[in-house]
């Protein structure tokens, strides 16, 4: 009896694990974009909310552009003709 429900199990864990397995090979592809498809759903409704302007409301952006930054190593730029 033991041994008979002993076999049982480890016939159902085997059967649950190949299930799983081929059920990854088959569907996991669509189950992985249909989990990323809400996330990123989720992002924007947040990003939505969040920059969402009320009516009538003004937002001016007034930040300087960073200006060019030039490593000590660089050297100017000459301009030359080629001789022939």
């Amino acid at each position: 009896m033991l041994r008979l429900l002993l076999k049982f199990f480890l016939y159902f864990i085997l059967f649950y694990y190949l299930y799983r397995i081929i059920d990854r090979a088959l569907f996991g592809d669509r189950k992985e974009a249909e989990r990323l498809r809400k996330q990123q759903q989720k992002e924007w409704e947040k990003f939505y909310r969040t920059y969402k302007k009320k009516e009538g409301t003004v937002i001016i952006d007034t930040s300087a552009r960073p200006a060019k930054k030039i490593r000590k190593d660089e050297g100017e730029y000459v301009d030359y003709e080629e001789v022939k």
